[in-house]
């Protein structure tokens, strides 16, 4: 897995990252949720952020509390210009105890914690001022939070990350369950892709002879396959392809052949029957 940070392949904390798509058209700007993807961080970053982040971690506490002990001590046996060895030796294991906590614990416990010092780090570098795609990193998991007050408090900077609307929409899509994986996505984009490659091979094959039985079928399909490339409808100035379907039904069969046909094109597409009506106006006796 690569690190979201760094872009090494060794990341070693799993997470999510919340895939938003951004649109920038006459300085409008639309923003909107794409799904999940998974992510994570390396040990280096992981480590970098649990020193430079630590106030976010609950051991953050105990750290500041020992440093503080260390402190007082120190200054105590300065103001009083004494040197206790009994004080100097609780000053010398608090500040260690208190650098053992920031330098070791603090790193060997991060993962459970990283998440919630990857946005407040991340988010500001992801921000981008025109259009694409970027990403926000969240942990998501089926059943993770027990609610979206959970989930708000686990997650502050979310809200800060994304614009409040695009946060409702992934809050609405059960943010805190389970957002559709980006991979799935792709794969759903990529087999729409693909069917929508064989139909424009389909449309460039010559149809069928008017004596062969799928003759038709065949024109009906193609009225149906063009209308989904085009379909609010054709001008007729547009609709060479459309036009040229008639036709061939008009040579083949005349004004009976093009009704059948048309009404076969209805019952798959009757939004555009009218549409199919005026354009064939004026191919043989059709009048639209």
């Amino acid at each position: 897995m690569k690190c979201c940070k760094c872009n090494r392949y060794d990341a070693v904390n799993p997470c999510k990252c919340l895939v938003i798509n951004r649109k920038v058209q006459f300085n409008q700007v639309e923003e909107s949720v794409i799904g999940t993807q998974d992510a994570g961080l390396c040990s280096m970053c992981l480590a970098d952020l649990s020193v430079h982040q630590s106030q976010y971690h609950p051991l953050s506490s105990i750290q500041a509390v020992l440093f503080g002990i260390g402190a007082v001590v120190i200054a105590g046996m300065l103001a009083n210009k004494e040197a206790n060895p009994v004080l100097i030796a609780v000053a010398a294991v608090a500040i260690i105890l208190g650098m053992i906590t920031w330098r070791v614990i603090l790193p060997k416990t991060a993962d459970k914690y990283a998440h919630r010092w990857i946005g407040p780090n991340l988010a500001d570098s992801q921000r981008m001022s025109g259009s694409g795609e970027r990403r926000i990193l969240v942990p998501v998991g089926e059943k993770m939070y027990k609610n979206r007050k959970t989930f708000d408090k686990l997650n502050p900077h979310l809200s800060a990350g994304m614009s409040e609307k695009v946060f409702s929409e992934a809050i609405n899509n059960g943010l805190w369950k389970r957002i559709p994986d980006v991979k799935v996505m792709d794969e759903m984009r990529e087999k729409m892709e693909e069917a929508q490659r064989q139909a424009e091979e389909k449309l460039r094959r010559p149809l069928p002879d008017a004596s062969d039985p799928d003759f038709l079928s065949a024109c009906v399909e193609r009225l149906v396959m063009l209308y989904q490339k085009k379909p609010e409808g054709y001008l007729t100035s547009q609709a060479d392809e459309v036009r040229a379907v008639g036709k061939k039904l008009d040579e083949a069969g005349g004004m009976d052949l093009m009704l059948e046909a048309h009404a076969a094109f209805a019952r798959q597409n009757g939004r555009m029957a009218r549409n199919l009506e005026m354009v064939w106006d004026g191919i043989g006796s059709w009048a639209g």
